[in-house]
């Protein structure tokens, strides 16, 4: 489903809909393959460059050029154990105090279902809104851990900038910043999260991610 898809926007039609169709197939039929992803992202970027010569006034939706990206996602692949090892601990450390949190996993910036079907033009504004709220609303006690995307290609200081949004709102010491580690267990302990994927288990509010996907009332 995206962001342009004719089905209602009214709750109830929704539910009469639902109460008429099939109990929903869940099984896995397909599994991630980094490789695959990887080949097809190469070769499409590889046509586009070369494409250039046929339109040249062709403008992509992508924030960075593609050789930027791919530089710096494999210095980050080749950081990934340190940040896994460091991700894990502080997860650990979590679900250890057994104090309530609240989970925000990024997006890539340049991902199009967050450019073309959110209210956002980047990931520094849902970042300053979450954190905002968060500092507004959540009990005092209460931790925030932001997640970065696997992917991400790293051309942004994250850590920093988290940091510096969450001083600048006055809860610097209780917003966390982890680059890895497993997004169920998580989500697991979690008060609250924010990945779409996860919502009817976790208690999201996914809208920030697509809000004509998600942004129904009663959701």
């Amino acid at each position: 489903m995206s962001g342009t898809s004719r089905l209602p926007r009214d709750p109830a039609a929704i539910r009469a809909l639902a109460a008429s169709a099939p109990p929903p197939d869940l099984a896995p039929r397909f599994t991630d393959d980094f490789g695959r992803q990887a080949r097809w992202d190469v070769l499409f970027h590889a046509a586009m460059l070369l494409g250039w010569v046929l339109y040249p006034f062709h403008r992509s939706y992508h924030i960075n050029h593609p050789v930027r990206n791919y530089l710096g996602t494999g210095w980050r692949l080749l950081r990934k154990p340190h940040h896994h090892r460091r991700a894990e601990a502080i997860i650990d450390d979590l679900l250890a105090s057994r104090i309530f949190y609240w989970v925000l996993p990024m997006q890539m910036e340049v991902d199009f279902s967050l450019r073309a079907y959110s209210p956002y033009p980047d990931m520094l504004t849902p970042l300053r809104e979450v954190i905002g709220s968060f500092a507004r609303a959540a009990p005092a006690d209460d931790r925030l851990v932001v997640k970065l995307y696997p992917l991400d290609p790293g051309l942004r200081d994250w850590t920093r900038i988290v940091r510096d949004i969450a001083a600048d709102a006055g809860v610097a010491a209780r917003v966390g910043f982890i680059d890895g580690g497993n997004l169920e267990q998580l989500l697991a302990g979690a008060r609250g999260g924010g990945d779409g994927e996860q919502h009817g288990r976790h208690l999201v509010d996914p809208r920030w991610h697509s809000h004509q996907i998600f942004g129904y009332g009663g959701l």
